[in-house]
């Protein structure tokens, strides 16, 4: 996977975040339409955002990006040169210290055996960082869009508020369409999982309950 590439991944995300914002915001402008469709769309980019992040984490992603940060250490080229002077001065320091016994000044091969390590060393200590670097920022991309994801979902699983007006009659309406929708999603619910779920008679007994409670409440206001 190429630089460009990963760039693209990275501002896919970045995108469907900025679309989740946009939604966010729409929901804020228009409280009482419905939330059917846009629970939809939150959905659909929920599922978008879960395959993003299988990518980024499935190993096949990882190689690619490994494979990147071992080209961009090949232009670190300013970094090695400093390590590889340093081991050279260092060598040379030793030659010239005076001792009391004879000296035996390294050989080519070892030489060359210490720079291939102040080398290695260095690529070693750079890929890590760099691929810290990498794990952070997507990391830190998934942790915003998450946080923005749930914020506009909980907004659309609330039903709207209605608007408190002098007219008695539109409020009652407001609030009575939210609880009949309510129900009927919540019946519509625990039909289509009646075959599959255990705890579908418990779900049925529970609506039983609610509407029994419900009943009572009205024999109540009308007492």
């Amino acid at each position: 996977m190429s630089t460009r590439e990963i760039q693209e991944l990275v501002d896919k995300v970045k995108f469907q975040g900025e679309q989740l914002t946009l939604l966010e915001e729409e929901l804020e402008e228009s409280k009482r339409v419905s939330a059917d469709n846009k629970a939809d769309e939150i959905i659909k980019l929920k599922n978008e955002l879960e395959e993003t992040k299988k990518l980024v984490e499935s190993q096949e992603f990882k190689l690619k990006v490994n494979k990147e940060l071992r080209e961009k250490l090949a232009n670190e080229k300013e970094e090695v040169a400093t390590i590889k002077a340093k081991y050279e001065k260092e060598l040379e320091e030793m030659k010239k210290k005076p001792v009391d016994i004879a000296v035996i000044e390294p050989s080519e091969e070892e030489i060359a055996k210490i720079k291939a390590e102040a080398e290695q060393k260095v690529k070693t200590e750079l890929q890590e960082r760099l691929e810290k670097e990498h794990e952070q920022e997507i990391a830190n991309i998934k942790t915003e869009y998450e946080k923005k994801l749930e914020a506009v979902e909980s907004k659309v699983t609330a039903p709207p508020e209605p608007i408190i007006t002098k007219d008695n009659t539109e409020t009652f309406k407001a609030y009575f369409a939210n609880a009949y929708d309510a129900f009927n999603k919540l019946v519509s619910f625990i039909s289509k999982i009646k075959d599959e779920d255990e705890n579908n008679k418990m779900y049925i007994t529970k609506t039983g309950q609610l509407l029994t409670t419900l009943q009572e409440s009205v024999e109540n206001l009308e007492g």
